[in-house]
């Protein structure tokens, strides 16, 4: 007996050590992705609107996400000096500011915005550390204590939440905070209490906090509801359990108007003004036409608005850009306000590392065969359901093709789903996680231009995908070092995703523009070349003399703008 309670002792604790190693390791993994990223397009909005929040409670910019996130970001530079500029700041503008705004904003901090960037990156740290805890708490709680460290280490080596886990953007925070609320309500479904209901309830806030696509909770949580009532044969207390579903729904409307500082909130809603079809009636354009609404001079037009204005707003203005869409690239097509259905889908299949699908398809199949598997298969829905919905709406937008990141909720699912057979298959899954770790940590710290083998790595993904997910603007640190180490590639021409002068980033060179003759060193983004408007396209056919991390082609141009051929390899990652 004493043996064996030292033997459960000492799992007990080499359990717990395992998983604080995985949260240092992973903390270690994405601070230094974020202190050598530079800065990315979206992030210098981001910054810029979090000030925003805490120096004028203005919502309104970038409203297209809640406002936890940046506010998280932002709250740092509160006590650290630097310089502002809002002379252009127009409270209440319909138009979006948040870009203009970043950009002064760094401008007139120069080459320290860069410090300013990291302490706000660091700052968001937790928040990706709480997708690592509920990875492991909800598949140990399923699957044992194996399974939920597996999990953990899926979340913990992901190439796709160290890349974009490293930024201030609402992307990975979104997906932590959904996998929160999605473990806290299926723990009200399988043992109903108030305390269960009340943690859920606040669960669901910081997830509507953190990122607009979780309003799918909405209508999802109570057919989960229904569904688990009628599939449950203990009794159950039906009255009991209405009450505490409302507690969990008003628990979370509340903090979600809370974290909008009650702003806007009970606002008739005739009184807004809406661009989306879905509340229009017609596609509108911001900035060119006036906000409408459909629901005026209608029996809903003096009904009040329980969300706060900016939230609905948000609302409007995402479903307002995905009707308009953008000129979108995908397997070396272009479209303009158009797209492909399977474009999310396929995406997210070259983003995440070959072995987990393998996995994760090995136990999906596995289930059909094994009812135990099944059903702790099934204690995921909650995740796994409103995951779909995500990717199923975003697939049913092909007008903005741009970001696999909008469906990143659906990676816990992965993780979970494929970590539930480590008691079946334990020695296999060791080996397929390790696999994936080595593919992962094999391209870091240029995580967030990962792709799989399955089209030959990272140094092909451009002819697949590009913006963020490949080329955001994050590697003009790397491009600095390298420009650095090769004096002799003076004068060198520059041509990125990003709106910063190249001054703010310390880097000396010039921005390249279409159709220069000049001779010189040529670094091009990578983005650049595969759009169809850059004017950058004819170095497709020229062979780069190296490159910089998995984002930059490096060219030597000679006078007739040719690039010579050339073996010369880039000092930068030529992994």
């Amino acid at each position: 007996m004493a043996n064996s309670e030292n033997r459960t002792g000492f799992h007990h604790w080499a359990h717990r050590v395992t998983i604080i190693s995985l949260m240092v390791v992973h903390t270690g993994l994405v601070a230094w992705a974020s202190w050598r990223y530079s800065p990315t397009q979206d992030e210098i909005g981001h910054l810029a609107a979090g000030l925003g929040v805490w120096k004028f409670q203005d919502f309104s910019l970038y409203r297209v996400n809640p406002p936890l996130v940046r506010t998280i970001a932002a709250a740092p530079l509160l006590f650290v000096d630097h310089e502002e500029d809002w002379s252009e700041y127009h409270p209440g503008a319909t138009i979006r500011q948040e870009f203009d705004l970043g950009q002064r904003l760094f401008v007139a901090n120069g080459t320290n915005s860069l410090w300013m960037l990291s302490l706000a990156r660091w700052s968001c740290l937790p928040l990706t550390l709480i997708g690592l805890l509920i990875c492991w708490q909800w598949g140990r709680e399923i699957a044992g204590e194996p399974a939920g460290l597996v999990a953990a280490s899926f979340w913990c080596f992901s190439p796709n939440i160290i890349g974009h886990g490293a930024l201030i953007t609402s992307d990975i925070a979104g997906a932590s905070c959904g996998l929160l609320a999605a473990w806290q309500f299926s723990r009200w479904l399988e043992r109903p209490s108030w305390r269960h209901a009340f943690l859920a309830g606040l669960s669901l806030g910081l997830a509507l906090l953190s990122k607009l696509s979780w309003v799918v909770f909405f209508p999802i949580w109570p057919m989960l509801w229904v569904s688990s009532r009628v599939l449950t044969q203990s009794p159950r207390d039906l009255k009991k359990e209405v009450l505490q579903f409302i507690l969990i729904m008003g628990t979370g409307i509340n903090l979600l108007n809370l974290g909008y500082l009650f702003d806007g909130t009970g606002t008739p809603i005739g009184e807004l003004g809406f661009y989306s079809t879905p509340l229009v009636g017609q596609k509108l354009l911001p900035g060119e036409n006036l906000p409408q609404n459909r629901f005026r001079a209608t029996i809903f037009e003096n009904i009040p608005s329980p969300f706060p204005r900016e939230f609905l707003l948000g609302l409007d203005a995402q479903k307002s850009d995905f009707e308009w869409g953008a000129t979108n690239y995908f397997l070396g097509e272009t479209k303009v306000a158009d797209g492909w259905l399977l474009y999310y889908v396929t995406g997210l299949f070259l983003k995440v590392p070959l072995v987990l699908w393998v996995l994760f398809a090995w136990n999906l199949r596995s289930g059909l065969n094994d009812s135990a598997l099944r059903k702790k298969q099934a204690r995921l829905l909650p995740l796994i359901v409103p995951a779909v919905a995500i990717l199923t709406l975003a697939s049913l937008q092909p007008n903005l093709n741009s970001h696999i990141r909008y469906v990143y909720p659906v990676l816990p699912c992965l993780f979970l789903v494929a970590a539930l057979g480590t008691a079946k298959w334990f020695r296999f899954t060791l080996f397929c996680l390790a696999l994936f770790s080595i593919s992962s940590l094999s391209v870091y710290p240029y995580s967030l231009s990962y792709f799989n083998y399955s089209i030959g790595g990272p140094s092909h993904g451009h002819k697949y995908l590009i913006d963020s997910n490949l080329d955001w603007g994050q590697d003009m640190i790397a491009v600095r070092e390298w420009i650095a180490e090769n004096p002799d590639s003076q004068p060198v021409r520059i041509k990125w995703r990003g709106f910063l002068p190249l001054e703010v980033l310390g880097i000396d060179a010039e921005l390249a523009k279409t159709g220069e003759d000049r001779s010189g060193t040529l670094i091009l983004s990578l983005h650049e070349l595969q759009r169809l408007d850059s004017g950058f396209q004819k170095f497709q056919r020229e062979r780069p003399i190296g490159r910089v991390g998995y984002s930059f082609n490096i060219y030597h141009v000679n006078s007739n703008n040719r690039s010579r051929n050339s073996t010369a390899e880039s000092k930068i990652n030529e992994n």
